[in-house]
């Protein structure tokens, strides 16, 4: 009898555990199952099996916008935009990240104009383009649109006395005096006068232009870069006054520079 209720405990005890296997197992297969699911669907997940590179993904309307997380191995990280549908890098990722020409409405298309102002609202490339627009007309002010009147006059034709003399016209007709030197034999000072002349002009004429020469002495008269401009003609002469023409002996000889 006793044998008896102890197969029935038996039995009974096998078909319990039978039960609580039964139930398991398929327990077992769904924590896999979402496990598996939890992977696919993790929003960060290991690039690289030595762990020192991460991808991180961020889904908007099914887009993947990826990050890439590198371990610099120094205590810091760095982070960096990759196209996980691009070429490169296997394990789809790597490749470089490119915006279509236009996709960007800051950043603007290629065939966007000028911006017109400095404030409105423009893309970037069209405030880029006025930059450059804006660049090349300093640049044409500063060099190409320079005017005659203020270059450097550079070379002329050298004029010059054939003896020692009290005068000379250095050009006979609208001119510029670009350098004037010389050479003073007389034993005293004296002053050398510049005429508005397209002749040596008569004694108390005014002239535009005077300096003093030491004795027995080379001088040179310091004009302008832009050289001194004479609307009729260039004369010189020396003198024994100062503000208006006196003329001397012949005891001078010029040298000149006229365009």
């Amino acid at each position: 009898m006793q044998t008896q209720m102890s197969k029935m405990k038996l039995k009974k005890v096998k078909s319990r555990k039978a039960k609580v296997e039964n139930f398991r197992a398929p327990s077992a297969i769904l924590f896999l199952l979402s496990t598996f699911y939890f992977l696919l669907c993790a929003t960060a997940h290991s690039a690289d099996v030595g762990g020192k590179d991460y991808s991180i993904y961020r889904s908007d309307n099914n887009l993947l916008a990826p990050l890439k997380l590198h371990d610099n191995a120094d205590g810091t990280f760095s982070l960096e935009v990759y196209d996980v549908n691009g070429g490169g890098g296997g394990g789809g990722g790597g490749g470089a990240v490119t915006v279509a020409d236009g996709a960007d409405i800051t950043l603007g298309a290629k065939a966007d104009t000028a911006a017109t102002t400095d404030t409105g609202t423009f893309s970037g490339i069209a405030l880029t383009k006025r930059q450059l627009q804006t660049l090349a007309t300093i640049a044409t002010n500063t060099t190409g649109a320079a005017t005659a009147a203020n270059q450097w006059v550079g070379t002329g034709t050298v004029v010059s006395s054939s003896a020692l003399e009290a005068s000379h016209v250095l050009k006979a007709g609208a001119g510029t005096l670009v350098q004037i030197i010389g050479y003073n034999s007389k034993t005293s000072a004296q002053f050398i006068q510049l005429f508005n002349s397209a002749t040596v002009p008569a004694d108390t004429t005014v002239p535009i232009a005077v300096f003093t020469v030491p004795a027995t002495s080379n001088f040179s008269f310091d004009t302008p870069h832009t050289g001194l401009p004479f609307a009729t003609g260039i004369a010189v002469s020396n003198s024994s006054t100062a503000a208006t023409k006196t003329v001397g002996s012949a005891d001078c000889f010029f040298t000149a520079v006229v365009k």
